[in-house]
C-alpha cells in the first residue's frame, strides 16, 4: 500500500479512535486506537496513528459536536480537579489526558499525576481525609536506555462528588525528567553555533519571546530594528450565545522581568530595512495596554482612519525586497557577522 493511502487510513483510525475517547468515556488511547482499527478492519499496526494524530482528531471531534459546552459542567470539573489537587499538593499534582486540552468527553474523567518514591504516604493521606478508594496496576511500556521495559504503575480510582477521579503514581525521578532542562542534552556544537536573529517592527508576539529569551541569555546577537512590542496574551471566552469575549489574560516578560508591552526589543546593531516609515507597532494601537514597567500614565493615542499622508506617501514609494538576497541588507550584514563569528571561534580553537 502507497505511502499516501497509509496516511489516510491513520486519520480515518485517529478520527474513530476520537470517536470512541469521547463517546464511551475511554482514556487508553492505545486501547482505542486499537479498538478503532478493528472495527474498521485495519489490521496491520502500520494503520496505527500517533497519540498527537488522535489529540488533532479530537480537537476536530469538539469543533463538530461539541461547539456549545455547559459552563456549569466546566465549574465542576475544575472545582473538583482543584480539590483533589490541593490534597494532593505534596506530591506535584499534574492534571493530565483530555481535560487539559480542554476536551470534554461524555463520560469526564479527571486524571491527574502524582509524584512520589513512597506510595503508602499517599495511601495514608487518603485515609486521613476518609476517601474511599481502589487501588489497581497498570503495565506502561517505556524506553529509558536502548531497551523498552515494562513499569508497574499504581493507580488510585476514586469516586468523586460528580465524576471519577484517577491518580497516576509515579516515581519523584519521573518529575525530574519532566522538568528536564533538554538544551543541556544537545550537542556542545549545537550549543555553540554562531546565531544572529533578524527582528523589525513586524517581529511581534512569540518571535519576541524568543528573541528576548535568547538576548537575555546572551546566546544571540539581535540585529535590525525594534520589534512590534506585543507584550500580553488573549484567551476567547465563548459564550452562550455564539458569541466570545477576547480578554487579556497574562503578560510576556522576558527571563530578566523586562516587560516587552508597547516597548518591543531593541536589536543589539541597528540595521534598517527600509519599512520604518511605514512601522505599525503596539504603542499605535489607540487603547492598547501601557507597559507595567513605566511610571508615567500612558498617554492615550488619538484615533485614526487609516495611514497619516506620510506613510501613504511612504507606502506609494515603497518597493519591496526579495528577502535572503543580496539587496537584503539585514540579511546581507548577519551573515557578515556570522562570518566573523566564524572565524574567531577557528581562531581560538587552534
Amino acid at each position: 500500500m502507497v505511502r499516501g493511502q497509509i496516511k489516510q487510513a491513520r486519520i480515518i483510525i485517529a478520527n474513530r479512535a476520537a470517536e470512541i475517547i469521547m463517546e464511551e468515556g475511554i482514556t487508553d488511547y492505545h486501547f482505542a486506537k486499537r479498538k478503532a482499527a478493528k472495527y474498521l478492519d485495519y489490521h496491520s499496526s502500520d494503520f496505527l496513528p500517533s497519540n498527537d494524530e488522535i489529540d488533532d482528531a479530537l480537537k476536530e471531534y469538539q469543533k463538530i459536536y461539541q461547539v456549545d459546552i455547559d459552563p456549569t459542567l466546566v465549574d465542576k470539573i475544575k472545582n473538583e480537579a482543584l480539590m483533589i489537587m490541593e490534597i494532593f499538593k505534596s506530591f506535584n499534582p499534574h492534571l493530565v489526558g483530555q481535560l487539559i486540552d480542554g476536551l470534554i468527553p461524555k463520560y469526564p474523567i479527571i486524571q491527574i499525576n502524582l509524584y512520589t518514591d513512597n506510595m503508602k504516604e499517599i495511601e495514608y493521606l487518603l485515609l486521613n481525609n476518609s476517601i474511599e478508594f481502589d487501588l489497581k496496576e497498570k503495565n506502561i511500556s517505556e524506553k529509558r536506555t536502548k531497551k523498552k521495559s515494562l513499569r508497574n504503575i499504581p493507580i488510585i480510582k476514586i469516586d468523586g462528588p460528580y465524576f471519577p477521579i484517577e491518580l497516576k503514581i509515579l516515581d519523584e525521578n519521573d518529575f525530574k525528567l519532566k522538568k528536564n532542562n533538554y538544551i543541556k542534552s544537545l550537542p556542545q556544537d549545537i550549543k555553540d553555533v554562531p546565531m544572529v536573529v533578524i527582528i523589525n517592527n513586524g517581529s511581534a508576539s512569540a518571535a519576541e519571546i524568543v528573541t528576548g529569551a535568547l538576548k537575555d541569555h546572551k546566546r544571540a546577537t539581535i540585529l535590525g530594528t525594534r520589534s512590534f512590542g506585543k507584550g500580553s496574551v488573549q484567551s476567547i471566552l465563548p459564550m452562550m450565545n455564539g458569541s466570545a469575549i477576547k480578554l487579556t489574560t497574562a503578560r510576556y516578560f522576558t527571563p530578566n522581568g523586562t516587560s516587552i508591552q508597547g516597548k518591543g526589543i531593541e536589536p543589539d546593531i541597528t540595521i534598517k530595512d527600509g519599512t520604518e516609515s511605514l512601522a505599525y507597532r503596539e504603542e499605535d494601537i489607540p487603547d492598547s495596554l501601557s507597559n507595567p514597567q513605566d511610571k508615567g500614565k500612558k498617554e492615550d493615542k488619538p484615533l485614526t482612519n487609516g495611514p497619516t499622508p506620510e506613510q501613504k506617501e511612504a507606502l506609494k514609494n515603497f518597493k519591496p525586497i526579495k528577502f535572503g538576497t543580496d539587496e537584503d541588507i539585514q540579511y546581507v550584514e548577519a551573515l557578515k557577522i556570522l562570518k566573523g563569528m566564524g572565524d574567531q571561534a577557528a581562531m581560538s580553537k587552534n
